[in-house]
């Protein structure tokens, strides 16, 4: 006999246009399911590349002087002392680091590239650094020179360099393993050392070695015998990138501010704007196919009424009919779920493969909050849609 009523209900609920009325339900629920994980994963991808900038205790700005007409005829365009001791007075100002130059001519070549080019170096404080990189250390005597390098130096070389000279892409594993020889010469000697990429930097658009090396070879090649030039540039930790009392300082004295890869606060401001539209966009349309779901049941189950009544007055309860019809919503929805999951992985799985290429380090996994929101939508439709299923049903008890 249940057989039989399940035969019945599978035509009455099923049959007679069930899937025209419901298809824009099922259509919507993955629109909207799909638009929300995808800005909600895509702000935590963001977010993540943004962090390498970032620390627990503030943030980290370049400055450096204007260029001007007396910068271009050879005047001076370092940071003195004095000036130095005026930026660390500010209130929103934690600590300085000062970048270092080489003062020697440096040149790097690969026999396996096939190519040569001139080199610039600079070292600053490891505690300004992004990357925690034990191979980042060289003494005297040490015959190979480890490398930080801008992440996005690589990018360039992958998308502009590389194509207009016929050589290969490297990725970031690549680009560790491989060796140059690095040609240093000044102050009447010439040396040669081995090169070698140990990581990458997010926070820094320079070529880096540390700051023992710098102080030995400027000593060792350098026309100024060693003696320290007043830096160019310095990386500044602050509390408040945007405290106005700051900008109002930098304006003030000629100053430029540099984030190198990290995004301006402003424009971050204007990216969680947008992630926000796209989110409350997502759910909008997700409350929407909730609402043509509840209106689609209601309309089957008022449609069928005689038939419900009459399995009810045969001996069905009305909470046996509301589970067989909550099963089949279920199973919708979880094929839904499952459906917008598919396409996220497939399109994650491409996605993460050309960011990698580019040099930026990305998790192949979804983030937990991708999840988290996932199941509380499911909650809430399961919820919102059994709770009207049941009472459409009880009403014709």
């Amino acid at each position: 006999m249940k057989k039989n009523t399940g035969s019945i209900l599978q035509k009455l609920f099923w049959g007679n246009g069930f899937w025209e009325r419901m298809s824009g339900a099922v259509l919507g629920a993955f629109l909207g399911l799909l638009l929300l994980l995808s800005a909600v994963q895509f702000y935590q991808d963001v977010a993540t590349l943004l962090d390498n900038g970032q620390s627990d205790n503030g943030h980290f700005i370049q400055l450096n002087k204007k260029v001007n007409i007396f910068n271009t005829i050879g005047g001076v365009s370092g940071f003195a002392k004095e000036e130095l001791d005026e930026i660390a007075r500010q209130s929103s100002v934690k600590s300085i680091g000062t970048f270092q130059s080489n003062s020697f001519k440096a040149g790097a070549y690969s026999e396996l590239l096939g190519f040569y080019t001139e080199l610039f170096f600079e070292s600053i404080p490891n505690e300004f650094l992004d990357v925690e990189e034990p191979g980042f250390r060289w003494s005297e005597g040490q015959e190979t020179i480890p490398f930080l390098v801008a992440r996005d130096y690589l990018a360039l070389y992958n998308f502009g360099f590389a194509p207009s000279q016929g050589l290969p892409q490297i990725s970031t594993k690549s680009a560790q393993k491989l060796v140059m020889d690095v040609k240093l010469e000044g102050n009447g000697k010439i040396a040669t050392f081995q090169g070698r990429i140990v990581g990458f930097s997010d926070r820094i658009n320079s070529i880096l070695v540390p700051a023992s090396f710098m102080d030995w070879a400027n000593g060792q090649f350098g026309d100024d015998k060693g003696k320290l030039k007043a830096p160019s540039r310095i990386m500044v930790q602050v509390d408040n990138p945007l405290d106005k009392q700051l900008l109002t300082f930098i304006e003030k004295n000629g100053l430029e501010v540099s984030t190198g890869r990290l995004l301006g606060e402003e424009y971050m401001v204007a990216f969680k704007m947008i992630v926000a539209v796209i989110v409350i966009l997502g759910l909008a349309i997700i409350l929407l196919a909730s609402a043509v779901f509840i209106l689609g049941f209601q309309l089957i189950i008022s449609k069928n009424a005689p038939v419900v009544k009459l399995l009810i007055e045969q001996g069905y309860s009305p909470g046996a009919i509301s589970k067989y019809i909550e099963m089949k919503f279920l199973k919708i929805l979880i094929s839904t779920f499952l459906s917008v999951f598919g396409v996220l992985f497939l399109f994650r799985y491409f996605y993460v493969g050309k960011m990698e290429e580019q040099g930026f380090g990305m998790i192949f996994n979804f983030h937990w909050s991708v999840y988290t929101i996932a199941f509380l939508v499911f909650l809430t439709l399961v919820s919102l849609n059994i709770s009207r299923i049941r009472h459409s049903v009880s009403r014709l008890a």
